[in-house]
């Protein structure tokens, strides 16, 4: 995990981990039966943590959480956010649940509650489109101060 949030998926291979591990790469292919497998679990942990932003009480109000959450980890994890959100579309099924713990996330806001599904759903889906783009921004260097 260490060495894709610094480098990036590219660097994934059983080789660099061998290294990073000072081993052989015996102890990678012991745990993991492939280096797509391996792959799929930094992106299973990588979601977990994305989704631990987007639940951290930053405000009282889970629905601007959310938003903020998004932005914080584009900040401090841009290598996780560029593998998950700016490549190419390999990784859309993690993109889908996230979305929909966002939406599963936003019933818990009590100002929402009243608030038809339908409504909910494209409120959540605009807000993600707003802060996928701050946070783009962040991500890339464009936004200087991202405090």
């Amino acid at each position: 995990m260490d060495l894709v949030e610094n480098q990036g998926m590219r660097v994934l291979s059983a080789r660099n981990v061998a290294k990073q591990l000072n081993s052989s790469t015996a102890p990678v292919y012991s745990g993991f039966s492939s280096i797509d497998e391996l792959k799929r679990e930094v992106l299973n942990k990588s979601e977990v943590l994305l989704i631990a932003y987007i639940k951290t009480p930053y405000t009282d109000r889970v629905f601007l959480n959310m938003g903020v959450g998004i932005a914080l980890f584009s900040r401090d994890q841009r290598e996780l956010y560029r593998t998950l959100f700016l490549k190419k579309n390999e990784f859309k099924d993690i993109v889908d649940g996230f979305l929909s713990t966002m939406k599963d996330r936003i019933r818990e806001d009590h100002r929402f509650t009243k608030m038809p599904v339908e409504g909910r759903n494209s409120m959540v889906d605009k807000m993600w489109i707003f802060a996928h783009g701050l946070a783009t921004l962040i991500c890339v260097g464009f936004i200087d101060d991202d405090s």
